[in-house]
């Protein structure tokens, strides 16, 4: 009878590696997203909607990247959408924290004549009212 030899031990990836290439991954994003921003001629950094598509997507990192790159807190989308609306509209608590911290304007009326808070309300998502309320108090 044949002998099987037993399966070579493969190393498994050490955890520390795993979140330094996580990091590094990140990182990457984060200098190709200020890269790319940067490139754009200045009236057209948020008519494109950069910054609305890492807001839809939840990219915190990238939001505050593109924020720290000059992109407009209070400009607007072709819909009339501040990003503090589309925010609200997804429901990105941390987003909106976010973007109040840096100076959005809480006021803002859309297309249709409501706030990004009256939005948020609509749509029931309680999270993104209770950081408007704290915001407001």
């Amino acid at each position: 009878m044949t002998e099987v030899s037993p399966e070579p031990e493969v190393p498994s990836v050490d955890s520390q590696a795993a979140k330094t290439l996580s990091w590094r991954e990140e990182e990457a994003n984060r200098r190709t997203a200020r890269l790319a921003y940067n490139a754009l001629p200045a009236d057209a950094r948020y008519s494109i909607s950069h910054l609305d598509d890492e807001i839809n997507m939840a990219h915190i990192d990238l939001v505050r990247t593109l924020l720290d790159a000059g992109a407009d807190v209070n400009g607007r989308n072709i819909l009339g959408d501040t990003p503090l609306k589309v925010a609200a509209y997804v429901g990105s608590a941390e987003i909106v924290r976010l973007l109040l911290e840096r100076g959005a304007d809480i006021h803002a009326r859309d297309s249709e004549g409501l706030t990004a808070l009256e939005q948020a309300t609509r749509l029931r998502h309680a999270k993104v009212v209770a950081v408007f309320h704290d915001y407001l108090h």
